[in-house]
């Protein structure tokens, strides 16, 4: 008994390093090997805090190159160590990457084994399937993220997480990989086949002009507006194209006559491809469908008019050179009908039309007939090239807008 105290103990004492460093840099993230880079940690960290604080789940993940086989039998009771070595927390999960090994470990609290244990390899194929270690804890992150979704909301909205983790330095979210598919039916109106059949036509519209589209249906708003909750769903689960997530989403909240809401959300350069009015004529041109349950129909529509609005259009250049064209065409034309005219020759005094003696000035006056003022035009503030842009809970600019049916 007193050798097992004294194992306690001292691997206590190993810990308590690692504790302090953990509490100054990284409270959820722990790399024995330097794999990854301080902003990479510090990144990790806000991310990870930002579950803890909307989930009440303490998520963690470490990396270790080998085991002291001395102080723990297994990688297990590793993992078991470090979890209750950082805090008391009643609910959360720790997995451990042991390089050494070539193995993992994930230990759960009692709390958390029902949730999770179902999904151990659901979540570690996320993290495995990445080719680096930043990339593959972002993608476990939002595993994670995805079953406590499934299973209950979040307890605070983005914005009160945000508020409550990021430094003065910044406030540009912690950017995440899309782990979620382009089409997410959460409200079951789409078959399986027709799920497939978008995410693959969603996908070639996203290859072909560099902007990701989405389609997301719910059955609760979770206490947001519909404007907040698209946002926030864009944001935090990774969507967008290239450096800076262009892209839209298109959320739909079905519901009785009256209460259903459907609405885009812009992000990126796809802010200024669409208008207000471009936005509400193209979820009006899909109301009628979703009305009727086609909804098929009715992304069709949203596909070919978002195609309309991104396509480029002719090259300036190109437009250059029609003008030109058209211009030498023209000279040319005239040219072949003015030489032609051989008897015309030009008059140099306006008197060989006139007949001599033929007109002849009685009297003269002005009579005024009218007026004429030049006016500016004011600004119609309705006009329909207008694009509004809001700031997202996570400090990003969205445009978008939607409709109630």
């Amino acid at each position: 008994m007193k050798k097992r105290i004294i194992s306690v103990v001292i691997a206590l004492m190993m810990l308590l390093p690692f504790a302090l460093t953990a509490s100054a840099n990284s409270d959820h993230v722990f790399d024995m090997g330097n794999h990854l880079t301080e902003s990479e940690m510090s990144e990790l960290e806000v991310y990870a805090q930002t579950i803890e604080n909307n989930y009440g789940y303490c998520v963690m993940f470490g990396i270790i190159d080998s085991l002291d086989r001395d102080l723990y039998e297994t990688t297990y009771d590793y993992a078991e160590d470090v979890y209750n070595s950082v805090g008391d927390r009643d609910n959360g999960i720790v997995i451990v990457d042991n390089l050494g090994d070539n193995a993992y470990s994930v230990y759960m609290t009692e709390g958390a084994e029902s949730l999770f244990s179902s999904e151990e390899d659901t979540i570690w194929d996320a993290y495995d399937a990445c080719d680096t270690y930043y990339d593959g804890i972002v993608a476990y992150y939002n595993a994670v993220k995805g079953v406590l979704d499934a299973d209950a909301p979040a307890v605070n909205t983005p914005a009160e997480t945000t508020a409550a983790v990021t430094t003065e330095t910044t406030t540009e979210m912690v950017r995440v990989e899309r782990t979620l598919p382009l089409v997410v039916d959460n409200a079951d109106l789409l078959t399986d086949a027709e799920e497939k059949d978008f995410i693959d036509k969603f996908n070639a519209f996203t290859e072909e002009y560099e902007m990701e589209i989405a389609f997301v249906t719910v059955t609760s708003l979770d206490g947001k507006t519909v404007q907040e909750y698209a946002d926030d769903f864009y944001d935090y689960n990774g969507y967008g194209y290239g450096e800076n997530d262009d892209g839209f989403l298109l959320l739909y909240l079905p519901g009785e006559e009256g209460e259903r809401e459907l609405y885009v959300t812009t992000h990126g350069a796809a802010v200024y491809k669409m208008s207000d009015d471009m936005i509400n004529t193209m979820l009006l041109n899909m109301k009628d469908d979703i009305i009727s349950g086609n909804y098929t129909a009715a992304l069709d529509t949203y596909i070919a008019e978002l195609t309309e609005y991104v396509k480029p259009g002719v090259h300036f250049i190109w437009l250059f050179v029609f003008m030109l064209v058209g211009c030498v065409v023209a000279l040319l034309v005239l040219n072949g009908i003015a030489a032609a005219n051989k008897s015309v020759h030009k008059a140099f005094d306006a008197k060989v039309y006139v007949r001599s003696g033929s007109l002849v000035l009685t009297g003269r006056n002005d009579t005024f007939k009218g007026s004429y003022v030049n006016k500016d035009a004011k600004v119609d503030d309705s006009d329909s090239g207008n694009t509004s842009t809001h700031t997202s809970s996570s400090g990003r600019t969205h445009g978008g807008g939607g409709i109630k049916f």
